[in-house]
This record gives structure tokens, C-alpha cells and sequence, in this order.
């Protein structure tokens, strides 16, 4: 099954704060990419682990590669556990948070609802193509974060779910706004074992595979448990996005930034099924590179020039960005990608 798009009409609120906070945004954006900078330089692929030659661009000081062998795009340096924990568990994480969890009851739902909802269905009408009885699984969501997703798994009334979360901040956050101990705060380190001995059967790395340190590691350890049937994924692809956020330095970059220093392309993702035997079973695309060219201009617009302008460009430009959204979305050149696998053990 393949599905392409997505309405984007509710980010203009729940994106508020790019448009808002854009200088505060990017100096955060800089700063950690000049933590990453520090880190030990990357000879090969972060996807199929063959040696890296062609450089692209640069950014931020910073080379970036696409693997001759996979496909895969990959930044200069190493993601290692000291990057990772920096980003993710310093100060208990509190920094990241900002990013991920509402301030009331209200925003969160609303977060659940327009974001994650449709994910879970996503993911549940999947599963009924391949199951008697989708309630009979057991859920585990890797890097649940504030618990949206298990709480859109909840509202579609599943009961067997569970999360594990490094950042703390996170984890306390989640069970506060589902009046639960669903997510639970492990360190990067507990990951693989994790799912080595989980006796779950779906397993769900939503945005999460592209931050983990190990990738390969977590990937084989999921072929390897045979109690996992299924897994889903959400990751960031080598996007027009890219070029955009490229063209506007002084824009905050959401996509190739902070932890975000690999990004999957339809090859690597490919090469993923090929290496550790697993088949798609559902794929949705839907990616929001037009809302970043339009958030782009708009910021620059109303830096520079009147609002008049800025104003212009808004009546002009948002009522396009869904459909030309959906053109690129159905040339698989999306900055999201949403696939659902078959786990043959």
C-alpha cells in the first residue's frame, strides 16, 4: 500500500514558534552544530558502513556525502554516544523538550490528534491487511518521547503498549498528560537490549532511527528477536528541503540540523529491505519541504521588507503548498518518509 500527502493546514499553529523564534532556533541549530563538528571524523556510511568518498556540500563548516554503495546521505562527522547524550539527555533533556512537548493538556491533545492520530492509523490499517486481530499485538515504541504516540495507539484502543525514552524530561512530561507510566526512561546504551529480549511484536522508531548512534546495531537486533513481527518507521529524507534551508543561512534549519546528521533516500531504505530481509508492507510520503520554503521567504520577508509584502506572499503562497507538497510527495522526493515492514526473522 502506498500513500501519498498530508494537509498542513494545522502546523501554521502547532509550527508556530519557527516562525516566531527563528534567531532563538537557529543559534540552538549552531550551537550544536559546532558540537558536532568536534566529533571524530566519518570514513563511512552510517546506513551500510562502506567508505565514504563524494562530498556534496558543505554546511556549517561541515562535509556531507552521499554513499556510492547505498545511497545514503551522511554528514562529515560521527554521531557518537557523547553527541547524542549532549542533544538528548544533558540536563535530563530539557533543552530538546522544548521542541516536543506542550506546555497544557489541551495543546498536547491537539498535538496527538492532528500529528500522531493519523500516524497510528496509518499503522493499524496496515496491520489489518496482515492480521486477524491487530488487538491481540503487544506495541513498543523506541524514543516514545513525550508519549504521543502511544497515547494515538491509546485513543484507537489499544491496551498492550509501552515506550522507552532517554530523555527524562520527556518521560515525566508523557506520564503526566496520560495520567500513566506507559514510557519509561532508559539510557542509549539500554536500546539494543531492549529490543533484543522485548517480547512485543510491533516496533515503532517514529523520527527516531536517524538520532540513534547504532543504527545498524538496532536494526539487526530487531531481524534477530523473533517476536517481532513488525516495524515501523519514520525517518528524514535527502529532501528539497535540503536546499532550501542551504539558500536561506539565516532561517532555521529544521531538517539537516541539530541531530540530524544522516538522512535516508529510497535507496538506503531499499538497501535496508535487501540487507536485513525485510519487505514493505505500507509506505506513506508526505514531507514538508513547501511549508519550509514558504516559512523561509516568510521570515525573510518580514526581516527585509514591508508586511505588506510578507502579507502578499502569505495570500499568494499558502493555499498552494498542499498540492505542490503532494507532487513531490508522489516522486518519493518527500522530507518524511513512513514505511511499515515485515520483519522476516
Amino acid at each position: 500500500m502506498q500513500k501519498h500527502g498530508k494537509s498542513s493546514n494545522h502546523l501554521f499553529n502547532i509550527k508556530k514558534s519557527f516562525f516566531q523564534n527563528n534567531d532563538e532556533l537557529l543559534k540552538q541549530s549552531i550551537k550544536y552544530s559546532k558540537i558536532y563538528k568536534e566529533q571524530p571524523v566519518r570514513l563511512t556510511c552510517k546506513n551500510c558502513n562502506e567508505r565514504l568518498s563524494k562530498v556534496i556540500f558543505t554546511k556549517f563548516e561541515i562535509d556531507y556525502f552521499l554513499c556510492q554503495n547505498c545511497g545514503h546521505f551522511n554528514g562529515g562527522h560521527e554521531d557518537t554516544v557523547d553527541f547524542c547524550n549532549s542533544i538528548y539527555v544533558k540536563d535530563k533533556g530539557a533543552d530538546y523538550a522544548k521542541l516536543y512537548s506542550q506546555d497544557d493538556l489541551k495543546s498536547y491533545q491537539n498535538r496527538v490528534n492532528t500529528i500522531y492520530l493519523p500516524k497510528a492509523q496509518f499503522l493499524i490499517d496496515a496491520l489489518n491487511e496482515e492480521e486477524k486481530s491487530v488487538e491481540s499485538l503487544s506495541f513498543l515504541d523506541i524514543g516514545a518521547g513525550s508519549g504521543y504516540f502511544l497515547s494515538a495507539l491509546n485513543k484507537l484502543g489499544l491496551d498492550d503498549i509501552s515506550g522507552f525514552e532517554v530523555s527524562e524530561t520527556q518521560v515525566q512530561f508523557a506520564n503526566k498528560m496520560n495520567n500513566s507510566q506507559f514510557v519509561k526512561l532508559c539510557n542509549l546504551h539500554d536500546i539494543k537490549n531492549i529490543i533484543s529480549n522485548t517480547k512485543h511484536n510491533v516496533i515503532s522508531l517514529i523520527g527516531v532511527l536517524e538520532h540513534l548512534h547504532n543504527p545498524i546495531e538496532i536494526l539487526h537486533a530487531i531481524r534477530k528477536n523473533p517476536n517481532i513481527k513488525y516495524l515501523f518507521i519514520s525517518v528524514p529524507m535527502f529532501s528539497p528541503t535540503i536546499f532550501f534551508e542551504l539558500s536561506f543561512p539565516n532561517i532555521m534549519s529544521r531538517h539537516l540540523a541539530e541531530g540530524h546528521t544522516h538522512l535516508y533516500t529510497e535507496n538506503s531504505l531499499d538497501w535496508i529491505c535487501k540487507e536485513y530481509g525485510f519487505t514493505k508492507i505500507s509506505e506513506w510520503w508526505f514531507g514538508l519541504d513547501m511549508m519550509d520554503l514558504f516559512r523561509s521567504i516568510d521570515i525573510t520577508l518580514s526581516k527585509k521588507f514591508s508586511k505588506t509584502s510578507q502579507k502578499t506572499w502569505n495570500e499568494i503562497f499558502a493555499p498552494l503548498i498542499d498540492g505542490l507538497q503532494l507532487e513531490i510527495d508522489k516522486h518519493h522526493l518527500s522530507s518524511e518518509c513512513h514505511m511499515i515492514f515485515k520483519v522476516i526473522n
